[in-house]
């Protein structure tokens, strides 16, 4: 990776994502997005421009500060203050940056859905062109992270954010699970076969060693769920083209009982 996006509206959650991004050792654009105010009253031009100079110039100095978070970490970071809507601002910066990954907290209730979903996050999930790992407002940055999970269903994509997923575990020095969850337990055989045909296309072009595979019978969302409240899963990545899977995976009526997964960090792919 050559470049990271970490949006920012100077919360503690967004300082932890922040925090969280240093981990991967790769330069960062630390950026926030900022709206003009509209004026109550008719006002001259010239005090319009002056008043909103005086607004950004502020808003890159927050940033300067809230960059020493990076430069003690001993990571490179360049700042951005662009105009507009966060969502829109978010993907708009990650094209023109030319970025490999965005790093954004999510604020929300104590639940999976909540603490991932919320609305500025699902509009950079399905409108970036790069993957986003999304850090719970809750969330340690400096949790260890052993175990990455990456949910395939042999999606169109996979290859590329897998070799993506084991750049970004060598970083943090994890290991990676390749996951396929087989709901149909009668052709288990066939499954075990198709896993082992994909595996050696990865190997092919994934030459990271910390990388192994996994069959699963069972509900694919309960499988997954059930490894995250286990604590076998540190860091869980899958690819959203899988609208189905990733709303139901994500939904309050399977959360409900599991709150306490909030603490998961998800990296999402969108091919």
């Amino acid at each position: 990776m050559n470049k990271l996006l970490v949006p920012t509206d100077f919360s503690e959650c967004a300082s932890n994502a922040l925090r969280f991004a240093t981990r991967l050792n790769t330069p960062i654009m630390l950026m926030s997005a900022y709206l003009q105010p509209s004026a109550a009253a008719p006002v001259p031009l010239s005090v319009v421009k002056e008043d909103n100079q005086e607004r950004v110039n502020e808003l890159y100095a927050r940033l300067s500060d809230l960059s020493e978070v990076t430069r003690t970490a001993g990571v490179n970071c360049d700042i951005l203050a662009v105009e507009g809507m966060p969502g829109e601002t978010i993907v708009s910066a990650a094209v023109e940056q030319g970025v490999d990954l965005l790093v954004m907290g999510s604020q929300g209730e104590n639940t999976l859905s909540g603490a991932i979903l919320g609305s500025t996050t699902t509009h950079v999930i399905e409108k970036a062109n790069c993957p986003v790992l999304v850090v719970p407002f809750d969330y340690q940055p400096d949790t260890p992270i052993r175990q990455i999970t990456y949910a395939t269903n042999y999606a169109e994509g996979d290859k590329a954010s897998i070799a993506q997923t084991a750049s970004i575990a060598k970083q943090l020095g994890a290991s990676v699970l390749i996951l396929h969850v087989a709901e149909n337990e009668e052709a288990m055989e066939q499954e075990r076969q198709r896993l082992n045909a994909f595996k050696q296309e990865i190997l092919g072009v994934v030459t990271y060693p910390k990388i192994s595979f996994e069959l699963k019978q069972g509900n694919v969302e309960a499988v997954i769920m059930a490894q995250m409240v286990a604590g076998t899963t540190d860091l869980l990545a899958l690819n959203t083209r899988h609208r189905g899977f990733w709303g139901r995976l994500f939904g309050h009526s399977l959360t409900r009982d599991l709150t306490m997964t909030a603490h998961l960090p998800v990296l999402a792919f969108h091919h």
